[in-house]
C-alpha cells in the first residue's frame, strides 16, 4: 500500500509544482495538464484501495487553501489554450435542452485546492488522514473535475490534430 501512496504523492507534487510554476506556451500547458491529470486519476483510483477508516484531521482549517492561493492558481492557469467546454453532468440524467458549459480553469483550480490540502496534511505527518482526505475529495469532488478536464483536453488535441506534442 505504501507504493500506491508514494506514487500518488509524486503525482500530487508534479501537479501542484506545475500550477505553482511559471506558465509556458498554451499548447505546452495543455500537454502538461493532460499528463498530470491522467497521473492523478490513475493514482487516485489505486489510492481508493488503501484502508484508512476515513480518518480526517481534527482541524482541517490549518491545512485549507486560502482564497488568495485559489485565486493565484486560477490566474496562473489562464495560460491554457481555452477556458470553457461542454460538460456531461451525469450520463444517467435525461438530456436537457440547454448545453452545460464549465470552466477548465475552475476545474484545474478546484483539483489543485483539494489535492494541495491533502498534501499539506500529508507533509505535517498525518499521512493516514491525508489519504482519507484525498479519497473523500476525489470521490465527491475533484474526480469529476479531472475527468471533465481530461476529456476537454483530449478533444482539444484531437481537433487540432496535434497529438505529436506528446512525442
Amino acid at each position: 500500500m505504501s507504493t500506491q501512496i508514494d506514487h500518488f504523492v509524486t503525482a500530487v507534487e508534479t501537479f501542484t509544482n506545475w500550477v505553482n510554476g511559471e506558465p509556458d506556451e498554451k499548447e505546452l500547458e495543455a500537454v502538461k495538464a493532460l499528463q498530470s491529470l491522467s497521473s492523478l486519476y490513475t493514482g487516485a483510483i489505486q489510492l481508493m484501495a488503501v484502508d484508512t477508516n476515513r480518518e480526517e484531521p481534527e482541524s482541517e482549517e490549518d491545512y485549507s487553501v486560502s482564497v488568495d492561493e485559489w485565486n493565484d492558481a486560477y490566474e496562473r492557469l489562464s495560460s491554457m489554450p481555452f477556458t470553457y467546454y461542454k460538460e456531461v453532468e451525469s450520463p444517467h440524467e435525461s438530456e436537457s435542452e440547454e448545453s452545460l458549459y464549465t470552466d477548465i480553469l475552475e476545474d484545474l483550480t478546484d483539483i489543485y485546492q483539494d489535492i494541495l490540502e491533502g498534501l499539506k496534511i500529508y507533509n505535517s505527518g498525518l499521512r493516514s488522514q491525508a489519504v482519507s482526505h484525498w479519497q473523500m475529495t476525489f470521490e465527491f469532488h475533484w474526480g469529476r473535475h479531472v475527468l471533465g478536464a481530461m476529456k476537454a483536453l483530449h478533444c482539444y488535441f484531437q481537433e487540432e490534430r496535434d497529438f505529436a506534442k506528446f512525442a
